[in-house]
Order: structure tokens, then C-alpha cells, then sequence
């Protein structure tokens, strides 16, 4: 089946996807997704050089560790652009460092042409190789990692050279210093080639998640218009409730994060507070998920004291609540940045403000102007699912 993809531009293309991306969709939660994700193992640090070495020589390379991280469809194309911004940046970090160790072979060489003693080039060679281990502090990257093991052992040799008493024993220590370095710099390749591998995969899993998630507000958008077309004073009267929810679940949490459920003259009072809204939630349609999430985070946060627990627990609430509102959905386009959702920005907060003043008429225009900007977008696609759910059971499949 083919799938939606959707450039940073707003550029739509409809085309099978050759490889699993490791989106699923969370059935039980319209409009949250599951991404995987690898990530090369922290042990590696701690490893010893020659066991990573040998890794390497045998192809084994890194032990990677799988990641599955649960978000909103809203998040989740920002979730995935940073990770592909994340390698952007480090394969400028590579660069960087492929000019250091490249300008120190070239003084090292240099120095060996010379005749006579003369450190300055080798003093220099240091600098720049003890830079290039500054810049890879921190690296949890396989090929990264013994990359930098073999600058520091290069460092050793160029300085085992300053002790040399003549230029035959200093050469004895140079020249093992420049194989290393080159063998370094064939580590940083591997790791290039793994980037752009990386980055492809990347870029394609961020455009299919930016066609589902442009089709959930599509979605979620087209029913709140046929909503207020068949009773305007029903829709308004269900946004205003749902907001008043969601400001009293955000302003619960920042006294559960503050500490009231611990503190004893705030306590009773942030009992029955968390009580009240849990009720409210109850005699609401649809919100069981709530009443749910809200009744595990009573227990975490007033029986058991587990402040940060119950605040994450919150935050998915409260999540819950506004996804599918035009100023949350405003807040998540704005946050993510894409060019071609700019004024569809300000479109969704003047949506949200005329359901706030009651301003049915008003709304509507906002809101076909919105389906406007979806029909041109979706109007390469020939799939016209009825839900969103059907939607990513055939976008999150490979094409057989």
C-alpha cells in the first residue's frame, strides 16, 4: 500500500515505503504512535581498547540498544527532526575533527623532513590532536569512541618523540603516531557512512509522520466543523468544558509538582480538589483514559509520595485533553516550525479564540479556510481513508 509523505515545504508525494520504519500506532489511543529507535550502547565507554578494536576488525561493530518512545502524532514529527538535526550536527563535529587530525599528520610529516631538532610542528600537532579530543567528549558513537582512543594513543607517541635523544629515535615514534591517525580517520569514515544511512531512514520516517500527522488534524479538524454546522451552541458549550478541564488539570499539576500533596496545610485541600476534577472527567464522554491516568496519579502523588511519577502521569492527562484542540494543535505546528504551516498557525488560534467568544460564524470561516489548505496538500493523494486509525494501519506498513 502506498503511503503519505510530506517534505518540511509541504510537499506531498504518495509512494510505497521500501523498508519497515518502525512507526506503530497505538490502537487503544487515537492519534499516539510508538517509535523505535537505536541507540549505540553507553557500555562501550567503560570497554577496553583492545576488545573494541577487535569489534571492529571483525565487523561485529556496535552493540546497539532499542528505544521505544510513546508520543502524540502532534510531537512525534519533532521527535524525529531533531534526531536528524542531531546527526546533522555531529557529522559537522566529524568534519571538524577529520581537519584536526588531517593538519596534524601534515605537521608530524612535516617535522620528519626536517633536519635537526625542532619541536614547534610537534608542539602544535599536540594542540590540534588534544582539541579533537574535545570535541569528542562525551561520544557514545562505537566508531567515534575508538576513533578517539587512537588520537590518545597517538599522543603518546608524539610525545614519547620529545624525549627521543636523535631524529632516527624520534622517527621510531612519529611514524607509528601517523598510522594511527590514519587509521582514526578510517573509524570517523565507517561512522559517516553510518550517519548517511541514518539521516535517509530519518528523513523518510519524518515525512510519513508529518502526512499522518497533517491527516489526524485534517481529521480531528473536520469533525469539529461538522460539529458546529449541526449545533453550533452544543459544539461551544463542549469546547468551554473541555478547556475548563484542561486549565484545572495544568494548574493541579503545577501544585502536585510544587509539593502540596505532602504539604500538611495544603493537603486536604489538594485532595479534594484532585477529587472534584475526577468527578467532572467521570460524567464526560470519551474520557476514560483521563479518569484513568488522574486515579494512578492520586495514588502516586498522595499515597505514596512519588512526586515525578505523578507529575509525568499529568502531563499525559493533560495531553490527552488538548490534542485535539486548535490551540494545542497551534502550539505543537508553531514548536516544530515547518515553512508551509505558518499561517496555518494563526489560523487554529483564531479558531480557538472565536469557540472561546462564542463566535460560531466566525469559527466556520477560520475552519474551511484550514480544510482549504488540507484539500490542496492531500490533493496528490488518491487514499481517502474515513478515519485516522485506517489511515495509519496503511501508512505504518511496509509495501509487500
Amino acid at each position: 500500500m502506498p503511503a503519505i509523505l510530506i517534505d518540511s515545504k509541504g510537499n506531498t508525494t504518495v509512494e510505497g515505503l521500501k523498508q519497515n520504519l518502525k512507526v506503530e500506532i497505538n490502537m487503544r489511543r487515537q492519534g499516539f504512535v510508538r517509535l523505535k529507535t537505536r541507540h549505540d550502547s553507553l557500555k562501550f565507554a567503560s570497554k577496553s581498547p583492545h576488545l573494541l578494536e577487535k569489534r571492529y576488525l571483525t565487523h561485529e561493530g556496535p552493540n546497539t540498544k532499542q528505544v521505544t518512545v510513546k508520543v502524540d502524532v502532534l510531537k512525534a514529527v519533532r521527535l524525529v527532526k531533531h534526531i536528524r538535526e542531531g546527526y546533522e550536527a555531529e557529522k559537522q563535529n566529524i568534519s571538524a575533527i577529520f581537519n584536526g587530525i588531517s593538519s596534524a599528520i601534515m605537521l608530524i610529516e612535516r617535522h620528519n623532513k626536517k633536519s635537526g631538532q625542532c619541536d614547534e610542528d610537534l608542539d602544535l600537532a599536540v594542540s590540534l590532536l588534544n582539541d579533537v579530543i574535545s570535541k569528542m567528549k562525551g561520544t557514545r558513537a562505537f566508531y567515534k569512541v575508538i576513533s578517539k582512543i587512537k588520537v590518545q594513543n597517538a599522543i603518546g607517541y608524539v610525545n614519547d618523540a620529545h624525549l627521543a635523544e636523535n631524529d632516527f629515535d624520534m622517527n621510531k615514534h612519529l611514524k607509528p603516531a601517523v598510522s594511527i591517525l590514519f587509521a582514526a580517520k578510517r573509524r570517523l569514515e565507517v561512522r559517516l557512512e553510518s550517519i548517511g544511512r541514518i539521516k535517509n531512514y530519518n528523513g523518510q520516517r519524518e515525512m510519513l509522520l508529518r502526512g499522518l500527522r497533517d491527516y489526524y488534524i485534517w481529521d480531528r479538524l473536520a469533525y469539529l466543523t461538522l460539529w458546529i454546522e449541526r449545533s453550533p451552541r452544543s459544539a461551544i458549550d463542549a469546547y468551554m468544558q473541555d478547556m475548563n478541564l484542561y486549565n484545572r488539570m495544568l494548574r493541579l499539576r503545577d501544585r502536585c509538582e510544587a509539593g502540596e500533596a505532602s504539604e500538611a496545610g495544603k493537603r486536604l485541600h489538594f485532595k479534594n480538589d484532585f477529587a472534584a476534577l475526577g468527578i467532572a472527567l467521570k460524567k464526560m464522554k470519551g474520557k476514560e483514559f483521563a479518569v484513568d491516568r488522574l486515579r494512578d496519579a492520586y495514588t502516586l502523588a498522595i499515597k505514596e509520595g512519588k512526586r515525578d511519577d505523578a507529575c509525568d502521569l499529568f502531563d499525559k492527562t493533560v495531553v490527552f485533553l488538548g490534542m485535539n484542540k486548535p490551540f494545542y494543535i497551534a502550539a505543537q505546528l508553531e514548536e516544530t516550525g515547518d515553512e508551509y504551516t505558518r499561517l496555518l498557525v494563526t489560523k487554529l488560534k483564531d479558531v480557538d479564540k472565536d469557540m472561546l467568544t462564542h463566535d460560531s460564524k466566525s469559527a466556520l470561516q477560520n475552519l474551511a479556510w484550514v480544510m482549504t489548505f488540507y484539500s490542496k496538500i492531500f490533493a496528490v493523494s488518491t487514499i481517502h481513508p474515513e478515519s485516522f486509525d485506517e489511515l495509519m494501519q496503511v501508512c505504518t506498513k511496509p509495501s509487500c
